[in-house]
């Protein structure tokens, strides 16, 4: 199951290169599937101002986000997340984060 969240390559060299996940460039978007589902968790909660849920969403995909976002907390709490993804997720919300 955390393997299809795991960055594109295997060594994790394709994700950790990016120096934001708030890059727009296509070849990120498309080279990373992981930042691109970050990039959407942001958007959600710039835009609904909260996380999303999976218990009665409202919007349409918010359950898949936020099953998505549950289970990176998971991986992060397990040790299953490179050090670049962690501080992506722990820096996520933050208004310092450029």
């Amino acid at each position: 199951m955390l393997n299809s969240l795991a960055p594109v390559d295997p060594d994790h060299t394709t994700c950790s290169e990016h120096t934001s996940y708030r890059t727009v460039e296509s070849q990120h978007r498309t080279e990373c599937p992981w930042k691109r589902t970050l990039d959407d968790l942001n958007r959600f909660h710039s835009r609904h101002g909260r996380t999303p849920t999976w218990i009665r969403p409202v919007y349409p995909g918010e359950d898949r986000l936020a099953r998505w976002w549950h289970r990176q907390l998971a991986a992060a709490y397990g040790h299953e997340l490179t050090a670049e993804q962690v501080r992506l997720l722990d820096t996520l919300f933050s208004e310092d984060e450029t």
